[in-house]
């Protein structure tokens, strides 16, 4: 019936990507004249080859794409706000619900996931319902009234918002450029409040050498052993192994040799878009120099005597091996683009002429071994990556692991640029996918921060009320309490004197 020349939603090449774009989207994206409601999917065509228009909002376009899991025309997202019911999923919980549910067929499918993705990110980017002054009419704020801020639809007649003076929020895709600059502030704000951190790690997917996941894939579902065809239960296997890690193992100063586990931060990548990988920062009780002291991060290979379970697992996964990534193999008497070979020596110090530390090294063999946490390796079973924390390396490591954009891709189109703006995009893996459908977070710290406006009130960004409520007469002012005012209309009483920003 859909007519095969006009796609409902892009596929990339593989189905295990789609794209989405990763910067902040122009305001008319978010316009009552390109509101969802009246964005069209495709056509069917009828008997007499007439083209029919499906808008977004319409509540079959789910099971027509998707008659396979829809078999009976039941099952699928409905809005039903206008129904007397007490309790009705988001489109987030539903599909939730669907990925965790018995039935696997919705985490077997190539492209449903992809679909209820985009979906949802079609929602929060159209829905229009919280808008903020203007940057440049917050100046002015106090000339703006009730009766500026409001207005009727062209479409409905309805009191909407002036979309003249005002944009909608979010203005970004989840994961996107602004998702990243906050969380570099967010670090900021952490190495503002302790200081440089004693660590950082990186902590790679083995999923052909973790038993544990081949068993789970063999005896679930449609019990295919091959982890890219499951990313549902592969990237949940990896985030329980990396949470009991946190918890079984860093968080045990009997076990880790490194003190206390203080604070860290944390963001997920992924290989080309495939397997995932974390990278770390972690603030411990002890100082560099005790850490050096304690031999906590080695670079050595161990002696197969004495140490042979670690030394099989060294020789397994943290023997760095050259190839085009780090520009081949060195010529004698140089190093690769990684840095390997590594130096001789007899202790771990502080390189002042580099952004790293040496680590000991003595014998030849030692030369290429990554450094690793030895307790860390022998439970995680993959290739770590644990160095000490420098001051030049630090920002490096903020600029190419927390802040870095995501991998772009351009589409030959001949569309208008608004359109073609809208296409530039990153590719989103399924691994990925499955992280933001199951409410989990790309970035995760154990420190939470609070950003609050420090512009005088009168340029400061404003939280515009909705319609409904300006046009009560009781309401005095227009716009939403801000951190800031809401804090100094706190009650006054003693137990009140010691809450302070």
């Amino acid at each position: 019936m859909h007519n095969q020349e006009q796609p409902l939603f892009n596929i990339n090449l593989r189905p295990s990507a789609v794209a989405l774009p990763p910067y902040d989207l122009d305001t008319e994206i978010h316009n009552e004249d390109y509101h969802y409601s009246r964005l069209m999917a495709g056509f069917l065509t009828d008997p007499n080859n007439k083209e029919l228009p499906i808008p977004f909002y319409d509540k079959n376009i789910e099971p027509l794409l998707f008659p396979d899991l829809f078999p009976y025309g039941k099952g699928f997202y409905e809005n039903k706000d206008n129904l007397n019911r007490r309790f009705t999923d988001s489109l987030g919980n539903y599909a939730k619900s669907l990925l965790l549910c018995p039935d696997p067929r919705w985490r077997l499918s190539w492209y449903w996931p992809h679909y209820i993705y985009l979906t949802l990110e079609k929602l929060r980017n159209h829905q229009n319902r919280t808008r903020i002054l203007n940057q440049y009419n917050t100046s002015l704020s106090h000339q703006i009234t009730t009766a500026d801020l409001i207005t009727n639809s062209v479409y409905t007649g309805r009191p909407i918002i002036n979309e003249k003076n005002t944009t909608t929020i979010p203005s970004y895709i989840r994961t996107g450029d602004s998702y990243f600059r906050q969380k570099e502030h967010h670090i900021n704000t952490m190495v503002q409040g302790f200081g440089l951190p004693q660590i950082f790690y990186t902590m790679t997917m083995a999923e052909n050498h973790w038993s544990h996941l081949h068993n789970i894939l063999s005896k679930t579902d449609n019990k295919d052993p091959l982890p890219s065809n499951r990313p549902f239960h592969t990237y949940l296997h990896y985030h329980h192994r990396l949470t009991s890690m946190h918890q079984y193992l860093w968080k045990n100063p009997n076990l880790t040799n490194w003190g206390n586990w203080l604070h860290h931060f944390e963001r997920d990548e992924f290989q080309n878009r495939g397997a995932i990988h974390t990278h770390g920062i972690a603030y411990l009780s002890k100082s560099i120099s005790e850490l050096i002291d304690s031999n906590v991060i080695r670079a050595d290979m161990p002696d197969p005597n004495t140490e042979p379970e670690l030394y099989e697992l060294v020789k397994k996964h943290q023997i760095h091996t050259c190839d085009s990534r780090c520009g081949g193999p060195a010529p004698p008497g140089s190093r690769c683009k990684k840095g390997f070979p590594q130096p001789y020596s007899d202790t771990t110090y502080e390189d002042p002429n580099s952004l790293r530390y040496v680590y000991r090294r003595t014998k030849e063999e030692d030369l290429y071994v990554v450094p690793y946490h030895a307790p860390t390796l022998f439970l995680w079973n993959g290739h770590i990556n644990f160095q000490y924390v420098t001051t030049h390396q630090f920002a490096k490591y903020m600029t190419k692991y927390v802040t870095k954009s995501e991998p772009t891709e351009y589409f030959d189109i001949s569309e208008p640029n608004a359109f073609r703006k809208h296409v530039l995009a990153r590719r989103l893996g399924s691994m990925e996918l499955m992280i933001l459908l199951l409410g989990y977070s790309i970035c995760r710290s154990s420190i939470a921060v609070e950003f609050l406006p420090s512009i005088p009130s009168e340029i400061r960004n404003k939280s515009i009320k909705p319609p409904y409520l300006l046009e009560q007469e009781e309401q005095l002012s227009p716009y939403w309490d801000d951190a800031i005012d809401k804090y100094f209309d706190r009650p006054t009483d003693n137990i009140f004197n010691d809450i302070t920003y």
